[in-house]
């Protein structure tokens, strides 16, 4: 009850608090409102080549590699580390 008391107490600390969980949720929707178009994308085509495929095909097609997984936790986001690396570090893709 002294969390609660201290909020109700300090209006700066509720507003705070608030724009945190704010953050937190907004960060949490945007990942998911990006991905998981993409993951269901992914989904659709992976049943649509299995159901267009025959038996021959079938096989040759699961020897295949399977795509990188992509879902709400992997791959993870790559903002944070090219934010962080100096520009001496990287490499040129020529």
């Amino acid at each position: 009850m002294e969390v609660v008391d201290a909020i109700a107490e300090i209006p700066a600390l509720l507003i705070g608090s608030t724009f945190l969980l704010s953050l937190l949720i907004g960060s949490f929707l945007n990942v998911v409102i990006h991905r998981l178009p993409v993951m269901l994308d992914r989904q659709w085509h992976a049943q649509a080549h299995e159901m267009l495929t025959d038996g021959a095909t079938a096989a040759s097609a699961a020897t295949a590699t399977e795509p990188a997984p992509y879902n709400l936790v992997t791959p993870r986001s790559a903002a944070l580390t090219a934010t962080l690396r100096s520009p001496r570090t990287r490499t040129s893709r020529s």
